[in-house]
This record gives structure tokens, sequence and C-alpha cells, in this order.
């Protein structure tokens, strides 16, 4: 910031703000010119835990590239600190970093190993490749040849291929199998569906989770009757990774299978295949759909409603509404969604049925839906159910004629600001207010006397909106209310 800045704004800015700015400017400045080896590894092995991560956002990766011999030194050190700190460091020198951590991939420390097999990984360079393969097939530990794995992956080098292959057939820990079988995915130009189906028959889940993931991802329509038999696995999260592999192949007979899941025991795979049924839409799986709108489990018939809201099928309408007294709110949210983008589509009319449900909420709700929508076809209706037995119902019914803004409905209204229950009374108000129709002049001034000052407020209102001299008298004597 320049003095000049600072200057010209001299009248504006308190002297405390200008002292900040101009102290923050020179320490940020100073922080960069004063790190040295020295100080870099007290940050490092600081127990504050900002101030590594702000001695590397201070220096940069040009800035730590000074300090690289130094930084590949550290990984050996016994401070755990310094030496994560100095592998994030190299990480974010990159590409630079590699031959360094190359080096340091062959040191006799296994901490040291892991930390430079993951900073291996996580940068990607080509170099290093023949290491990589010599540590994945026979360091010692497991998290090395896992990273070892994953870098050979990044890398995209073929040479890793049989590498990976014989690790992932005969590595005896689950960690190495899965990073081989992710790794593998990564390389192009082969075919290793054989291998990746293999390890969906794996002894550890954590490898038949990643392998129903990739098959997944590759999108090849051979793994279909492998996946749809890990459907079945013994472990919950590989069969929803199946189920979701299913969906992202999505050819006949996976999206066949989608359809029978919904009806399986685990209600992870009911859940993803509703979620996948909806995604792909149809009016074929509106039915199953609805079936699963009745689950035992709150989020399968949550996802179900949201399915069957993108599909916009108005078979659904019904059985959503049913949904809007479910026990849990997700599932009212999602049915109620779901109701209203469909009859976006096909019209509000759709909401119209739904005055007559046996349930006062969704009465309720299609009374307060309909008067939002201004539907014209269902002031008849709406009339019909300021008669409801529940107030509740009543009142939304009430609220949304004066919204319609259907002349229709100043009589009924009128008749309803006899009503005793003074909630009703004023949803009548309120609503000849809006309708602003010279019928209701006299039911306005006899509700100046009503008891209920809400009433005699609305009341008050409407007179006024008529602009009568005549309803001057009236009026100035409802000056003298107390409310």
């Amino acid at each position: 910031m320049s003095g000049n800045f600072l200057y010209r704004h001299r009248l504006y800015l308190p002297i405390q703000v200008i002292v900040v700015v101009v102290l923050t400017c020179f320490l940020d400045g100073y922080a960069q010119k004063t790190y040295d080896a020295e100080s870099l590894k007290s940050a490092f092995c600081s127990g504050d835990h900002e101030s590594g991560p702000r001695a590397m956002k201070s220096l940069g990766a040009e800035g730590l590239l000074e300090y690289l011999d130094s930084l590949v030194v550290w990984l050996g050190e016994e401070n755990s600190r310094l030496r994560r700190y100095s592998m994030s460091a190299l990480v974010e020198i990159g590409k630079p970093a590699v031959d360094g951590l190359i080096y340091a991939l062959d040191d006799e420390r296994v901490e040291t190993r892991k930390l430079a097999s993951e900073g291996l990984c996580r940068i990607g360079d080509t170099k290093g490749v023949e290491q990589l393969i010599r540590h994945l097939l026979h360091d010692e530990n497991n998290v090395v040849k896992a990273y070892c794995a994953c870098a050979l992956g990044k890398t995209g080098d073929a040479r890793g291929v049989e590498p990976l292959r014989y690790a992932l057939l005969n590595d005896n820990e689950g960690w190495v199998r899965e990073s081989a079988v992710s790794s593998l995915s990564e390389i192009d130009g082969i075919d290793m569906l054989d291998d990746i189906v293999i390890a969906l028959a794996d002894s550890a889940a954590v490898v038949r989770m990643k392998a129903a993931e990739v098959l997944g991802t590759l999108g090849d329509t051979r793994a279909v009757k492998p996946l749809i038999a890990a459907l079945e696995d013994r472990d919950t999260y590989v069969r929803q990774n199946a189920v979701w592999a299913l969906w992202s192949i999505g050819d006949s007979t996976a999206v066949t299978t989608l359809v029978s899941a919904l009806t399986h025991y685990d209600s992870g795979v009911r859940y993803i295949a509703a979620e996948a049924l909806g995604e792909i839409g149809g009016s074929r799986f509106v039915e199953p759909l609805i079936f699963a709108l009745k689950d035992e489990k709150y989020m399968v018939r949550s996802q179900a409603a949201d399915a069957l809201g993108k599909i916009k099928d108005v078979r659904a309408v019904e059985p959503l509404a049913d949904l809007l007294d479910d026990r849990k709110e997700t599932v009212r949210h999602d049915a109620s969604w779901a109701i209203l983008n469909i009859s976006q589509k096909h019209g509000s009319e759709v909401l119209m049925p739904l005055l007559d449900h046996h349930s006062s909420t969704v009465r309720k709700y299609a009374a307060r839906q309909l008067g939002s929508a201004k539907e014209q076809d269902a002031v008849d209706l709406l009339i019909e159910r300021m008669d409801d037995v529940y107030n509740a119902v009543r009142i939304d019914a009430i609220r949304s004629l004066g919204q319609i803004k259907d002349r229709r409905a100043v009589e009924p209204l009128i008749d309803v600001v006899k009503s005793s229950n003074p909630d009703v009374r004023v949803a009548a108000i309120q609503s000849l207010v809006l309708l602003h129709d010279r019928r209701a002049r006299d039911t306005f001034v006899q509700a100046l006397g009503d008891i209920d000052p809400e009433v005699r407020m609305y009341a008050a209102k409407g007179l006024g909106n008529f602009r009568e001299t005549s309803a001057i008298d009236v009026l100035t004597e409802a000056l003298k209310d107390n409310y």
C-alpha cells in the first residue's frame, strides 16, 4: 500500500486502522525475508498447528525450493511434525522434489520410506518407476507398498502393469491390493477388466469395494453379471458400491437389476437404487418407486419420493400425499417437493383431488399450495373446504381464496366471518380485504365491534380501502379502540 494512497484517504481512515494495515504489510514482508533453514525447521517442529502451514504459505513453492535438500534430510528426523511438514513442503514444490523423494525411498528407516512413497504418490511424476516397482514387490512395510502402488498408477507407465497385477493377486495385505486395483484402472491402453473382476471376489472387503467402484468407473457392460452377483456380498459397502456401479454402467440388464434392487434386503442398496432410477428417469419406474414409498427405512422413503418428483408422473401424486403425514420431517419435505415438482409440469389441478384426502395434513397442504398457485379452477373446492372439520384446513382454504381473488368467494367469506373461532374470523376478514369487494362493507362495519382486536384492525383496513366519506364517522369512532 503506497504512502500516496494513505495520504489521499487520511480523512477517512482512523489512525488505528492505518497502523494495523501498515504493520500487517510490514510483518508479512518481514516474515518472508527472515525464514532460514533453522527458523523453518523450528516452525515445522512447533506445537502450534498454524506455524508450519503459515511458513509454507509464506514461502510458497519457489521459496521452499531453496530448502529442498534440508527438507529431504528432515524426512528422517525423529520429530513427527517435522517429518510430516517436510513431506508436505516437498509435495508443494512438486516435480523438482521428485529426485529427493526417490532418494529417500531407499532410506533404511521405515518412517522415511512411508513419507517418501506418500509424497511420490501425491506428486505423480513418471520418474523412479523402477524404484517404485522394487519397493512395491519387496518392501517390508505394507504402507510403503500401498503408496508405491498408488504412485505407479499416477505415473501411467505401462511398466507398472505387471507388478501391479502381481501385487493384486499375491500380496498378503488388503491395503496393497486395494491400491493395486485403483492404480491398474489409471493406466491407459490396457484391458484390466478380468483383473478387476477377480478382485471383486477378494478376501478383503476393502479390495472388493474398490473393485466394484472401479468397474462402475470403467463402464464396461461385461462387468454387469459379476456386479449383480456382488449385490449379495457379505459386506454392506461392497453391495452398495456394486449397485452404484450398475447405475454407472446403465445398460438394460443393469437398469432391470436396479428396479429389482428396490426390494433388496440391504436398505443402503434400496436407497441407491431409488436415487439411480430417479436420475435415469422413465415412467416404467413409477410403480416400483411408489411401492418404495412404504419402505420401513425413512431414508429409502425419502429418496423414492425425490425420485418420483424428478420423474414427474401424475400417478405418484396421491401416494406421495400419504407421506405428508410421515413421522420423519425429511420424508415430508421430499414428498412436498415432489408433489410441487409434478404440479409444475402438469398444472396445479393435480393438487385439487387432494382437497378430499382422508388426512387433514394433506387437505391443508393442498389448500395452501392451490392458493400460492392462484388456481382459479380450485375456488369452488376451496369454498367447500371452509366447512372442513379441522380449523387448520378451513383457515388455509380461506387464506387461499384471498390469494386467488375470485369474486365467487365474497359471499361465502362474509358468512364465515360469523364463525365462533377467532382465527377463522381473522383469516376471513383478511381475505375480504384482499378481494376489495363492496359487498363486504357492512361486514367490515359490524366487525369493528368484534371482541378480537385483530379482526377489528383488519375490518378498519378494509373500510379504509374503499375511501368512502360515509365511513369516516365509523372509523373515527374506531380510533377510541384501546388496541
